[in-house]
């Protein structure tokens, strides 16, 4: 996909003094980054430095890594549109599965934040 943005620009004069302030757009869980592209540059375009992410939970179709390596997903979602009011065995495979798939968000957007951290990122 291509959007409207360039890699290594110098930041203009007026953002450069200014704080860089780190965003994290996490997409929803039958979504991808790419719904949020509008958003994103929006905010990049106000000086924020923003990060959208494809999750590796199984929430979306595809994505590809930084290094290439290419995930297809089963994005028929069978737990989506369960009542979760109701106590039945189908109902609790779908917290599990929800549940999985906040816990692998959780992490990888630790992940992202601990490594935006480190001395030097921004």
């Amino acid at each position: 996909m291509r959007i409207l943005a360039y890699n290594d620009l110098p930041l203009v004069d007026e953002l450069s003094a200014a704080p860089l302030i780190p965003i994290i757009l996490s997409h929803g869980l039958t979504g991808n980054r790419t719904i949020y592209q509008l958003n994103g540059q929006e905010l990049a375009s106000h000086g924020y430095i923003v990060f959208m992410m494809d999750h590796l939970d199984g929430s979306n179709m595809k994505t590809t890594t930084k290094s290439g390596k290419s995930y297809v997903f089963d994005c028929k979602q069978p737990y989506f549109m369960l009542d979760f009011k109701l106590m039945t065995e189908e109902t609790e495979r779908s917290r599990k599965h929800w549940r999985k798939c906040i816990d692998i968000r959780v992490k990888e957007v630790t992940d992202l934040i601990d490594e935006v951290s480190e001395e030097g990122f921004l």
